[in-house]
C-alpha cells in the first residue's frame, strides 16, 4: 500500500502556505504525486512533487475516490484517485493514475467548470464568427473592455457541439504532448457573447478526450455543469 514520503532537506512553503520539503533528487519533468491510504483505502495524505520540492496538500474541501486493481508488478493496489473539490466558484475534477506501481502518480485527467461565483478573471468573454456548416471561421477576446480578433493557430482547432439542444463551442489546443480543451456557452443574458465555462487539460492520446466530448454521461455531467455555472 503506498505511503507518502516525509522528504529530507530543507522545509519550505508555497504560495498556498503548504509546508514541503527541498530535496536533493533530480526535478521532475511534471508534477507528480504520493498518496497514504488507511485499510479502507480511504485518502489519509496527498503530496505534490513540483519540481524537487514536495509539498504536503491540505484535504480540507477534498473528496476522493479511490479504484484499486492489479499494477504492472502484478499487486493489488490504488491505480486511479479521482479528486473533486468547489475552490473560488471552480469545481475541479481531477484524475491520477499509477499503473505500473511504482506508488508515484501522475494526473492524466482534470477538468474544471466555472461557477456563476467564480474570479471574474477566471472567467473569459469571446465572440465567434461561423460559416453556413455552423464551424468557427474566427474569434475575438474580451481584453479591458476591447474585442481583440484572435488568429486560429496550426495547433488549435475547434467544435461545435450539440448538447441536449444546447451549442457549445470547443477550442482544442495542443502543446507538445498536453491537450488542452476550452468549452465556450452563449451568455443567455448576452446574445453573441460566449463564455468560458470549463476547461479540461490531458495527454495526447488520452481515452478521456472521447469520454468528455463524446460520452453520453460526460453530456449530462457537462450540462448540468454548464447550469450549474449560470446560476
Amino acid at each position: 500500500m503506498p505511503e507518502a514520503s516525509s522528504g529530507r532537506g530543507r522545509r519550505g512553503q508555497d504560495d498556498d502556505g503548504e509546508q514541503g520539503f527541498i530535496r536533493n533528487d533530480p526535478p521532475e519533468l511534471e508534477d507528480t504525486y504520493r498518496f497514504s491510504f488507511d485499510a479502507n483505502w480511504l485518502v489519509t495524505s496527498m503530496v505534490e512533487i513540483d519540481d524537487g520540492v514536495e509539498k504536503v496538500k491540505d484535504l480540507t474541501g477534498r473528496t476522493f475516490t479511490v479504484t484499486t486493481g492489479v499494477n504492472d508488478l502484478q499487486q493489488t493496489d490504488a491505480v486511479e484517485v479521482i479528486q473533486t473539490r468547489v475552490k473560488r466558484g471552480v469545481s475541479e475534477t481531477t484524475v491520477f493514475e499509477d499503473q505500473d506501481g511504482d506508488d508515484i502518480y501522475t494526473q492524466a485527467f482534470e477538468l474544471e467548470i466555472y461557477g456563476a461565483d467564480a474570479r471574474p478573471n477566471k472567467v473569459e468573454e469571446y465572440q465567434f464568427t461561423f460559416d453556413t456548416n455552423g464551424d468557427v471561421t474566427g474569434y475575438s477576446k474580451l481584453k479591458k473592455g476591447v474585442w481583440v480578433a484572435k488568429s486560429i493557430d496550426a495547433n488549435e482547432s475547434f467544435e461545435t457541439l450539440d448538447l441536449s439542444g444546447t451549442t457549445v463551442v470547443a477550442k482544442t489546443e495542443v502543446e507538445g504532448t498536453e491537450v488542452e480543451i476550452e468549452f465556450f456557452w452563449e451568455d443567455p443574458a448576452n446574445a453573441g457573447v460566449w463564455r468560458e465555462v470549463a476547461e479540461a487539460e490531458m495527454q495526447v492520446g488520452s481515452t478521456y478526450y472521447d469520454a468528455l466530448v463524446m460520452g453520453p454521461s460526460a453530456e449530462l455531467a457537462l450540462m448540468v455543469g454548464l447550469a450549474w455555472a449560470f446560476g
